[in-house]
């Protein structure tokens, strides 16, 4: 069954949904890092024994956003799914909400491209077998409304 219109489709994200999906892509990835800017540090909880990417998911479900750095982006950024900037290493910065969380994941998991797919799927579905590449490309949609690094 292909859906042609997925506007409607929503996905609900728990905060171990987001744990998940963020440790996953972080975890030997040389090309991406996030971060929670000042304005949002009110928003997560300050326990200490919380790993950061719990931090994370606490900021996201409490509205809102975490930054994530393409470390490659020699002074660009790519797309305009969500607002960005060039930080003063000249990363590219992304500003990403739940929502565009959400959406990259169902942008992936409709996506005409197999392994994209398979990745949300797996996300979705399979939590023992997603790994760091299934993560990657979902957070490549997410940060720049496609996968643009193979």
């Amino acid at each position: 069954m292909k859906i042609e219109n997925y506007s409607e489709v929503r996905v609900e994200l728990t905060h171990d949904d987001l744990v998940n999906l963020l440790s996953t892509a972080l975890s030997g990835n040389d090309r991406l890092s996030v971060f929670i800017s000042d304005v949002n540090k009110p928003l997560c909880n300050d326990d200490k024994s919380e790993c950061y990417e719990d931090k994370c998911a606490d900021v996201l479900l409490n509205g809102g956003y975490i930054s994530a750095c393409d470390l490659t982006a020699d002074g660009e950024v790519y797309g305009s799914v969500c607002e960005n900037y060039v930080d003063e290493d000249c990363d590219g910065i992304y500003k990403l909400t739940l929502k565009r969380i959400g959406r990259g994941i169902i942008e992936c998991l409709f996506s005409e491209e197999e392994y994209y797919s398979e990745s949300a799927s797996l996300f979705i579905h399979d939590s023992a077998g997603f790994d760091m590449g299934n993560a990657d490309v979902i957070m490549q949609q997410c940060m720049f409304g496609e996968v643009i690094y193979g």
